[in-house]
This record gives C-alpha cells, sequence and structure tokens, in this order.
C-alpha cells in the first residue's frame, strides 16, 4: 500500500493537477508561515525592547495582510482538492466500469458482481477522501518541513539540526503504524466484500427463501456478519486513536527539546530575542504538517485498499480489436487447437476443431461442461483464447475490428438480462425499430399473442429481470430483440431450454425462417434444436450430419 500509487497518475489525469496544485499550496503556505513568524516575533521583541506603537504600524499591517493570506491560502487548501478528488474519483469509477464492460467473457465469469458495486460505489468513495485530505496532505508534509529547515538553517542551525533529526522519526513511527493498519484494513475490507455478497445473494434469493422458510436464518447470517464488520471498524478506529497519540507526543517532544534549547541560550545572551521567537513560532509548523498525513492516512486508508483492488482489475490484459475489415460475404467459421483456461479451473478447457458454414443452422451438442457456451463466447469474440484460433474464412478473428464482427452478431444467453423498461423499449435495445418490427420480433419469438393479453400491450412496464414473467418468457423476450436487431449471425446458447418442446420447435422454425441465407449457431442438446439444424456437432466426438 503505497502512499502514492503510479496508477493514479495513469487512470486519472486529474491527480497531476491535484499533486501540482498541492505543491503550489505548498510553497505558497510555508512562504506564509515564515513571513507570519517574522513579523509576528518582530512585533513582539520591539514591544519587549519598549518600542513605541507608533513605529509599529507597519508591522501590525504587514502581520494583517500575511492572515489575510494565510486564511486565503488555506481556503483553497481545502477548496480545491475537493474539486479535484470528485474529478479523479469519477475518472477511476469510468476507468473501472468501461473496463468490466469491455472485458472478455473468461474475465467476466470470474467477476463477482456484489464486489464490482461494493469498488464502484463505497470503494470509489473512500478514495475521494484519500485524494481530498490525504494525497494533498503529503505533499505538503514533504515541502513544509524542509522549507522550514533551510530558512532555520540561515537563521538558527542548532534549532535547524534539532528539527531535521527528529522530522524523520515521525515517518517512521508512521510506516510501523502503517504496516499494522494495512492488515486491519484489508481484513475489514474481505468483511466488507462477504457482507456485500451475502446480502446480494440473499435478496437475489428471497423468494425461494421465503417458499422453504429459510429467510429468517439468513437474516441473522447478515446480522452476524454485519456485527464482525462493526468490530472490525472499531479495531480500526482504536489504531487509528493511538497512533495519533504516538505522533502528537513525538511531536510534543520535539519542540520542547527546541523550546529548551531557545531559553537556555537566550539567558545566556548567545540568541536574540527577534530569532528565538521566530524559531518558536516556525517550529511546531514543520511537525503539524506531517501529523496532519497521520490523522488523514487513517481516514483513507479503506480508499487506498479499494484502489489497490480496483488497480488489479484494471492491469488485466484486455481482449484488443484489431484494424482489418470485416468481410462482408464470410463463408466459414473454423475453431482451431482451442484452449480456455478460466481463473481457478485446475485445467484449460479444449474445443475440437470444428467449422460452420455461412448460411447453415449448425448445433453444438454435448453434455454440460464441454465447452458449448465456450465455443459461443470464442465465436462472439467476448471471449480470449489462452491458445488456438477462431478464422473467419481464412483470418483470424483477433485482427479483425471488434466493433464492427460485434455489431454484425447477435447473442442470446440461457439467462438474458432484462432491464426496466416497456417491452417495446427491451426489443429495440439492440437497434432503433418500427412498431412493425417490433411486432414481427414478438411473433417470431412467439410471444406475440401473451404481449397483446397484457393492459398496455408492447408499451407495458417491466421491472428490471422481469420478475413477474416466466424464465421461458424472459428467454423469448430476447430472442426478439435479438430478431428485431437482424444481426448476420445469431448465436444462441441454450436460449429456448425454458421452454416446453413444441413452443421451442415452434420458436427454432420462425427463427430458421427470419434468419435464411444467414448464419445461426445454437448451444443446446434438445431434440427441438437437433430437428432444426443442418449439421451437428458434438464437442464430445465431432459428428457431422
Amino acid at each position: 500500500m503505497r502512499p502514492l500509487d503510479p496508477r493514479l497518475l495513469r487512470y486519472a489525469g486529474a491527480t497531476r493537477g491535484l499533486l501540482a496544485g498541492a505543491a503550489g499550496v505548498g510553497l505558497a503556505g510555508t512562504a506564509a508561515t515564515i513571513g507570519y513568524a517574522v513579523v509576528l516575533a518582530g512585533l513582539v521583541a520591539h514591544v519587549v525592547r519598549g518600542g513605541s506603537a507608533a513605529t509599529m504600524t507597519g508591522g501590525v499591517v504587514a502581520l494583517l495582510v500575511i492572515v489575510v493570506a494565510r486564511a486565503a491560502i488555506a481556503w483553497y487548501a481545502e477548496y480545491f482538492p475537493r474539486r479535484t478528488a470528485v474529478r479523479m474519483t469519477s475518472q477511476i469509477r469510468r476507468a473501472l466500469l468501461t473496463r468490466v464492460t469491455t472485458e472478455d467473457r473468461a474475465a467476466m465469469v470470474d467477476r463477482s458482481p456484489a464486489r464490482l458495486i461494493n469498488l464502484a460505489t463505497t470503494g470509489v468513495a473512500g478514495l475521494e477522501t484519500y485524494a481530498a485530505r490525504y494525497l494533498p496532505q503529503l505533499v505538503l508534509a514533504t515541502m513544509v518541513p524542509l522549507g522550514i529547515v533551510v530558512y532555520l538553517g540561515f537563521q538558527d542551525v542548532e534549532s535547524a539540526i534539532v528539527i531535521a533529526v527528529t522530522i524523520p522519526l515521525i515517518p517512521m513511527f508512521m510506516a510501523l503504524v502503517g504496516w499494522h493498519t494495512q492488515k486491519t484494513a484489508h481484513r475489514q475490507y474481505r468483511l466488507l466484500d462477504v457482507l456485500a455478497h451475502r446480502f446480494t445473494d440473499v435478496v437475489t434469493g428471497l423468494t425461494t427463501l421465503k417458499a422453504f422458510g429459510r429467510s429468517r436464518a439468513q437474516a441473522e447470517l447478515i446480522r452476524r456478519t454485519d456485527a464482525e464488520h462493526k468490530s472490525a471498524t472499531m479495531k480500526t478506529l482504536r489504531i487509528a486513536f493511538l497512533s495519533a497519540l504516538v505522533l502528537e507526543l513525538l511531536a510534543t517532544l520535539s519542540v520542547a527539546l527546541v523550546a529548551v534549547s531557545i531559553g537556555l541560550r537566550l539567558v545566556s545572551g548567545s540568541l536574540d530575542l527577534h530569532t528565538g521567537l521566530t524559531v518558536l513560532l516556525v517550529a511546531p509548523e514543520a511537525y503539524l504538517a506531517l501529523r496532519a498525513v497521520g490523522t488523514h492516512f487513517h481516514a483513507s486508508v479503506d480508499g487506498l485498499t479499494a484502489a489497490e483492488a480496483i488497480f488489479a482489475i484494471l492491469d488485466q490484459p484486455v481482449c484488443h480489436s484489431g484494424h482489418a475489415a470485416v468481410p462482408s460475404r464470410w463463408t466459414t467459421i473454423t475453431l482451431r487447437d482451442i484452449a480456455v483456461q478460466y481463473a481457478g479451473a485446475r485445467a484449460p478447457v479444449r474445443l475440437p476443431d470444428f467449422t460452420c458454414r455461412a448460411g447453415d443452422t449448425t448445433l453444438l451438442a454435448g453434455p454440460s461442461g464441454v465447452g458449448k457456451s465456450t465455443a459461443l463466447n470464442l465465436i462472439a469474440g467476448v471471449l480470449q483464447s489462452t491458445s488456438g484460433e477462431v478464422l473467419i474464412d481464412a483470418t483470424p478473428l483477433d485482427l479483425l475490428e471488434r466493433a464492427a464482427w460485434s455489431a454484425q452478431t447477435g447473442y442470446v444467453a440461457q439467462s438474458p438480462y432484462i432491464p426496466a423498461g416497456t417491452v417495446a423499449d427491451n426489443i429495440r435495445m439492440l437497434s432503433s425499430g418500427s412498431a412493425e418490427r417490433v411486432d414481427h420480433a414478438l411473433y417470431v419469438a412467439g410471444l406475440a399473442e401473451f404481449v397483446m393479453q397484457l393492459p398496455r400491450g408492447a408499451d407495458t412496464m417491466l421491472r428490471e429481470g422481469a420478475p413477474e414473467w416466466s424464465q421461458g418468457q424472459r428467454q423469448r423476450l430476447a430472442i426478439a430483440r435479438a430478431v428485431a436487431a437482424r444481426p448476420q449471425l445469431l448465436l444462441l446458447d441454450e436460449a429456448t431450454s425454458a421452454l416446453d418442446h413444441r413452443t421451442e420447435y415452434l420458436v427454432l422454425q420462425r427463427i430458421r425462417q427470419e434468419f435464411a441465407g444467414r448464419t445461426i449457431v445454437i448451444a443446446g442438446h434438445r431434440d427441438a434444436t437437433r430437428d432444426v439444424a443442418d449439421q451437428v456437432i458434438d464437442l464430445g466426438a465431432v459428428a457431422r450430419v
């Protein structure tokens, strides 16, 4: 857990502006602090020596000007980092969301939705505290003490040496405390992940839990996990308070050493009053900046922990798009020597070599786990193989422009996502079509009669996930969405598995008629899918019909 991760500069350009602004504030703040100490010490020394009030006018005016300047610098030091931190966290959140929505499907399989939600919300929000508080203070803690030590080196070498020797002790203790805090923060974040996972799972399966009378038991489990998270949070706060006490004690003792040295030399007459007062006023400011870093560190440790998890996602290799134009007419799709290694799996998924002919309906058959969905994801271009290649005629799919290939590919999953909106909006999600196209897509999917019986027809509102519809109706809605988009290549991944045999056969026949002359690849193992296929490829033992 580094104080400043270089990856912040890569993924959030606003970080550079934040660092530059903090450096400017540091220089101005150091100059104002030294000027304030010099002027105030001069006024006090003038009064002690019995100087007249009339001769102090210039000094008082200068002091007021410096006080106003310090107030303005303090205001800007609060306003600028907060404003920039919002931009910075927005860029990080956008990079995270862009990454997870464009990565290949193998990575998506290993992603936990609850963890992603936690990172994009609570995690990034914690990073805002780091950006607005800790990071600017880290820059100030570097510049202010250095500037003060350099200035005191010209005024009082002995005090400068004392400060230069004692200041490094504070970062050293901060590092020791930070190592312990890091372990606690990681444990706390893991507990927060567990809590998010359990809550998401319970909400998703609440209907099933209710049906089997297990909802109360799950509520108790969430309550217990929440108590563990609260306990971990209190331990982190306890460490923060104790470390703050240690840093305050160390800084106080260091300033005391400087004060005792100045007092003894003032008594002996080896140091003049003006210089001694200036040093006494400036010395605490050198330690204040470092103490503030320790305070803000604990407030931002959750954000730093979340940042590590976010950067782990952002740093993973992406499935890059080629630049070659997609052929307007291609004749074959060939998978050759394919192996896909999923994270956490002991062995890669290996596929036999096979070819799908353009214009045909091809069925990929075989038992569960043999790699049917993997093959469809490879053909769709949303999955990167570990070895082997997908060929469009003789051109590797990796060399083709990814967006152009996706534009002519339709993909329907076994459990499709249904966003909140009207039935018509869901069908038009991939294309802008007329009411007639929507009605035709519903007919092809075998949903026209059902939708006509709804109170508002295709304008009926659906909740997210369409829980009021059956799984088979949701599958047919996704099929209608793909039909309305009119892709050149249609991929159906167990897309009719929830339909009865008669309805499944009817829908598949209509799809074949609708996509006559275009290519359909189906993953399935039911009789209806075999009845409509031009060729059947058994991924366990390749056979052609």
